[in-house]
């Protein structure tokens, strides 16, 4: 009779548990559904596959600050280019255009770069790096790329932002490994995203990016401040002037790396 009523226990606890992570599982899609709504709505964005944006950039590594004019070109999660002009140090100013003007492009599994006449071609390690940064760059623009088999994620605990409570999901990318989106309540839309990261120097960061001020822009709702803490410390704000959604682009885009803005400033 023990024997039974342990198994009856045990089942219990079991189903229990079943129902509570499928409860879990629910309320992160639940909330990201709301996100997905909040941005433009899933009818609106599953059109499109390919964004383009412009932003003024500028980083801060220790006492120095560079600006960083940029276009940028996203289809899916894993094609990217991005062409910039590095303005050089601020210390306070700005300063005319530096050379050299760059180029980063990601193409499925293969990367290169381009400084000034140089081309870099990137090794396995830093395509996957690059990768990575793309996704976590793209995810929080439309969130559709979360309710596809590549991506999995379950309720986090709730955290605040910017000094709200906000709804937290902990997400696994393409490449296994996680972080963490949490969106602002009254809004729905994505507020801040939690990785840690190996940078370019190969070194271990925990890096926070904050989205802000949302502005309608070709149908969507789009950050158009987006700051970035490595180790709590400021290592990027971005500023975004301009963005569209694209039916098409020329394959070219991923792989020449021939300068194609007509101007970045």
């Amino acid at each position: 009779m023990r024997a039974i009523q342990g198994a009856v226990v045990a089942g219990a606890f079991l189903s229990l548990a079943a129902c509570l992570a499928s409860a879990e599982n629910t309320s992160a899609d639940a909330i990201v559904d709301r996100g997905i709504r909040g941005l433009g709505g899933k009818q609106w964005l599953a059109k499109f596959n390919i964004a383009t944006w412009k932003s003024e950039s500028t980083f801060t590594i220790g006492d120095e600050s560079t600006r960083v004019a940029s276009t940028l070109i996203v289809q899916g999660i894993d094609h990217f280019r991005q062409e910039f002009v590095n303005f050089g140090s601020l210390r306070g100013r700005i300063v005319d255009p530096g050379e050299p003007s760059g180029v980063s492009l990601i193409a499925g599994n293969s990367g290169v770069q381009k400084f000034g006449e140089s081309d870099l071609k990137l090794d396995k390690g830093l395509v996957e790096m690059q990768k990575r940064l793309v996704y976590l760059t793209v995810v929080p623009v439309t969130l559709l790329p979360l309710k596809s088999t590549q991506f999995h994620m379950k309720r986090a605990p709730d955290a605040k932002v910017n000094g709200k409570l906000a709804n937290g999901i902990k997400a696994v990318g393409p490449d296994k490994r996680p972080f963490r989106l949490y969106f602002d309540k009254s809004t729905g839309l994505p507020a801040r995203l939690i990785v840690d990261l190996v940078t370019e120097r190969g070194l271990p960061t925990h890096q926070e990016t904050t989205y802000n001020d949302y502005r309608w822009m070709s149908g969507v709702q789009k950050a158009t401040r987006i700051t970035v803490l490595r180790d709590g410390k400021p290592f990027v704000e971005h500023k975004i002037s301009e963005f569209a959604f694209l039916h098409s682009v020329d394959p070219a885009t991923f792989t020449d790396t021939t300068l194609r803005s007509a101007s970045l400033r």
